[in-house]
Order: C-alpha cells, then structure tokens, then sequence
C-alpha cells in the first residue's frame, strides 16, 4: 500500500509490483492520512511510506525472495494485481480489484480505438491512483512504447507541458475549459489528441478545441470496468457522444440502464463478496448503474444520467436532470446547467456574458419545450 502522489517513484512502485505479483493498493494522498490509514487498517501488509519510497524494489525483492506464492502469482494473470478506489459518493468507498487481464486487455483495448506509438509524448496530470489515468495513461504507455512525463493537476500542466512537448493529454473537464481560457499556458504547440472523461465536454468547448486542431476523445467507463467501456476514435469523435464498446465487451440496455460482460469486469470489490454479488450476476453481468441509449445515426453512446438519479413529478413522469442539463448545454454560451426540484423545477445555468441574456432565456426555453415531460 502507498499514498500516490503522481511521481516518478509511483511508477517505480507499479512496475515491481507487477513484476513480483504482489497487490498493489494505490491510495489518492488527497484523501489526507487519516483516511487513509482508516481504510488500510482493514488491509494490512508493507506499508510505503516516504521514507521507504527510493528503497521499495529492493526491500519488496527481498521479502518476497524464494517465495513459491509470489512466483505463482505472476503467472496468473487473473489473479489481483491492483486495488483502487470508488469515490464513495453513492456509499462507503469500496476497493475495485483487477487483475493483469483486466487492466492489459483494457489498455489494449482503449489503443485500439485510439493509437499511440512511440513517436507520441503523453502527458499524464490525471491521478494515477484512479481508474483513468492507470489504464489510458500508464497502461497505454507500457504497451505502446511512447515517452510518458508525469506531474499531477493543472499546476503540474503548466509547469510540465513547455518541457515535454506533449501530443497526448488526458484530462477532466474543468482542467479542458481552463486550458481554452488560459493565455499564459505553453507547450502545446504538437498536441493532437485530449482524452476527456468523467463528464461531458460542452459542444462549445469540443468545437473551440477543434478550432485549434485537436481532437477531443470521450469515452465512458466505470473503475469496476478496468476502466473504459466506451472510446470515441479520431475519425468519429463528435460532442455528446461516448463512441462506441471497445473490444471485448458484451452489452445490453435493459430499462435504459446499460449492463456489460467481458474480460475487463472487475475481479470483485476487495473482501466484501456481498457488495460484489449485488453488482455482478451470477452470469457475469454488471450492472452499470448508468441510463444511456444509442445514436442511431452514428451507434455511438449516449450516456443519459445515473439510474437513481432522477426527478419523479406528482404526474408520476420521471425526468432525469442529466438529459436536461446536457440538452441546454447545447445552447451557445451555456457552459454549466443544473436541473433541481424544491417547490417546482428549476434551471439553474451559467452563461457567457458577451450573450445577450434574454437571447439564451429563449434558446434555452426552445430547448426545454422539446424535451418529453417539460413541455408543460
């Protein structure tokens, strides 16, 4: 176990740990000691700490010396190699357990529809204690062969991105707008291709980025799914759209809720096999707790909002504020909307003041009215 703070030694510590088949537990250091070592007491093993840090290969190398477990466990790859973290928004934090499997064939799989190669410098700020950077960052440099900096958050953008020269960035929306606002942010003169995840990019803001040459790639996924099960591609990529599965997964859309099956599922959540059982079936089904559909123009998807996520009126229609938000997001000059129901609804939105008000009050009132269940 380790407090990752986005560092060179972070990486040390990956690599060992997937070379000697040890579980390797990747805590956020934002999450502050005392939450950490809250949920390491339920673990237990060799503790990282700072100190030990410049010496981890050595003193793992010799405690796992001679070791017939260790030695079978690299050679299984389905056995757990990882455990990260769910953010606990929805209920206490769980462990997501993945295997070698899962996180190779889903870094493979996330190449395929996005290519890198060995020319291409990747710059990963995203932290690698999560899900999306450990796959489409970490992942895709070891099998790709690319030049991979690494720094953590926009201040490690700013000060990174004038040394590497980066083709590749991944980031979170808030971290995409600020890099259109920012006059003084350099190193960005090769850049080809921003991963975006987490949330939807605004139209707005995919087509200014677009302007500028690069491409915008969205893509969906969940940290129980290793974690990318949808991944626009340089010629598809569109606003609003996640692309299309990746290889290897199995889908299916029950009550708009999307539910998956493949070699990227999560092995379980670490040591809590109820947890697990209500998220996966016994046929290997998880269910994603996501209401999406398909375009039928392009067959991408759509991710609509989370299934408890919704708003049910005295009429009995249920509206998902999701769906909403993103419709009036549409509209030029809105960059954020929220959906909330106290008395009645109301459409909370933040515009660009270079816009009439009135102007994006009607756009947006034309917007609501065709929507299912507002028109009233």
């Amino acid at each position: 176990g380790h407090a990752s703070d986005n560092t060179l030694s972070d990486i040390v510590i990956a690599l060992t740990s997937m070379s000697l088949g040890t579980v390797e537990f990747a805590f956020d250091h934002r999450l502050g000691e005392d939450e950490i070592q809250r949920r390491w007491k339920r673990i237990g093993g060799l503790w990282i700490d700072q100190s030990m840090r410049r010496r981890f290969a050595e003193r793992v190398q010799a405690s796992a010396s001679g070791s017939a477990e260790i030695e079978r466990r690299c050679d299984d790859p389905d056995a757990p190699s990882l455990v990260l973290w769910t953010s606990g928004t929805t209920g206490t934090p769980l462990g997501v357990t993945l295997s070698s499997r899962n996180l190779v064939g889903n870094a493979a799989a996330k190449l395929a529809a996005v290519p890198q190669t060995h020319d291409d410098v990747r710059l990963c700020v995203l932290p690698l204690s999560h899900a999306y950077a450990r796959t489409c960052d970490l992942g895709t440099w070891l099998l790709s062969g690319c030049v991979l900096a690494v720094s953590l958050g926009y201040d490690g953008l700013q000060r990174l991105a004038p040394l590497a020269n980066p083709t590749l960035i991944n980031v979170v929306p808030s971290m995409a707008y600020r890099m259109l606002e920012d006059p003084s942010l350099r190193g960005l003169d090769r850049l080809r291709l921003l991963g975006c995840g987490g949330a939807a990019l605004t139209p707005s803001a995919f087509e200014r980025w677009q302007h500028r040459g690069v491409t915008v790639i969205q893509g969906y996924g969940l940290t129980e799914t290793s974690p990318v099960i949808c991944s626009a591609t340089p010629d598809d990529a569109a606003p609003g759209l996640v692309g299309r599965f990746v290889d290897g997964w199995e889908s299916k859309i029950e009550d708009q809720q999307l539910l998956v099956r493949g070699p990227h599922v999560m092995l379980g959540y670490w040591d809590d096999p109820a947890a697990t059982a209500n998220r996966i079936g016994r046929d290997g089904w998880l269910a994603t707790g996501d209401q999406v559909e398909l375009c039928p123009s392009s067959g991408q998807v759509r991710v609509l909002g989370r299934r408890d996520d919704v708003i049910v009126l005295d009429s009995a229609r249920k509206i998902y504020p999701a769906t909403v938000e993103r419709a009036v997001e549409h509209v030029d000059g809105v960059r954020h909307a929220l959906l909330i129901r106290r008395k009645g609804l109301e459409l909370w939105f933040d515009a660009d003041p270079s816009i009439p008000a009135e102007q994006v009050r009607e756009e947006i009132l034309s917007v609501v009215e065709q929507i299912d269940g507002l028109r009233d």
